[in-house]
């Protein structure tokens, strides 16, 4: 029998209103939609081992249930479900051995072979190879972050230019780690002429919370790598103006890249200690 744990508040949803199921992703609503209609459809499915299925750690599961015990196991398990409730399907990511486990408690367990490649080809996207953050590799650090934008400034310099905006905190008052420039990159066609709307995003401002600056970063290279193949990238910087600090507190990111639960900078004036804020 299993052992069922506690429900997650928000890991449980219905298909076509959940906020996120794969890892932060280039057109991760592109994805969410492709996998939404993959489920609702009747996604092609395959065992362990099938050909065809990615090598890949991390695949998208498939189980075939109703049992509201065994959904909130799962929701406790993986955080985020898709579940589709008229079909008795629930997706999740989990590795080979959580397909094992499931099917020594009698449940249906598949791969949804679709799914997983599309997982796979975008985190193959990701210019690597990368550090990391502690227990968090997919997630690219500040000095990853910093120079990344170096490298598309240099392959899309008619589309990219980085703009310093001023200092984090430590740089600006001069504390020993030295502290960050705050880096802008800015994204439009400068072929194209004319007063263009402008966009400002900011992410990475809570230091613990990794994802934000993730997101950002793929939503860049996505707007860039598909300008003049998608055209709604292709209208965006063609039509739009677009502002993104990515790394909005870098300095508290830095100390929360140690595995630390840091969430402001790191000025010791206000608050102290390895959980400031």
């Amino acid at each position: 029998m299993m052992r069922l744990g506690r429900p997650s508040r928000t890991a449980v949803v219905e298909a076509g209103i959940m906020p996120g199921l794969f890892q932060p992703a280039i057109s991760l609503n592109a994805l969410l939609a492709v996998a939404v209609c993959l489920l609702l459809a009747g996604a092609v499915a395959a065992p362990i081992g099938a050909a065809g299925v990615p090598d890949d750690p991390v695949l998208v599961l498939r189980v075939h249930t109703r049992d509201k015990l065994v959904i909130a196991d799962l929701s406790q398990r993986h955080s985020h479900l898709l579940v589709a409730s008229e079909k008795g399907i629930v997706v999740f990511e989990g590795e080979e051995g959580e397909v094992a486990r499931l099917r020594g408690a009698g449940l249906e367990v598949e791969i949804d072979v679709a799914a997983t490649s599309a997982r796979s080809a975008t985190r193959s996207s990701v210019p690597g190879p990368l550090a990391g953050i502690i227990n968090f590799p997919c997630y690219r650090t500040v000095s990853e972050s910093r120079a990344r934008f170096d490298a598309l400034l240099a392959q899309f310099p008619q589309l990219v230019q980085v703009v310093d905006i001023g200092d984090s905190w430590e740089r600006a008052s001069g504390a020993a780690g030295g502290g960050e420039d705050l880096r802008v990159i800015r994204l439009t066609n400068a072929d194209v002429a004319g007063t263009k709307p402008k966009v400002f995003i900011m992410t990475g401002l809570h230091a613990r919370e990794y994802t934000p600056v993730e997101v950002g970063l793929r939503l860049v290279e996505w707007l860039l790598e598909n300008h003049g193949k998608d055209a709604d990238a292709t209208w965006l910087l063609d039509h739009q103006e677009l502002h993104m600090l990515v790394q909005s507190n870098p300095d508290g990111r830095k100390q929360a890249e140690q595995g630390l639960s840091w969430r402001k900078n790191t000025n010791a004036n206000y608050c102290s200690g390895n959980q400031r804020g």
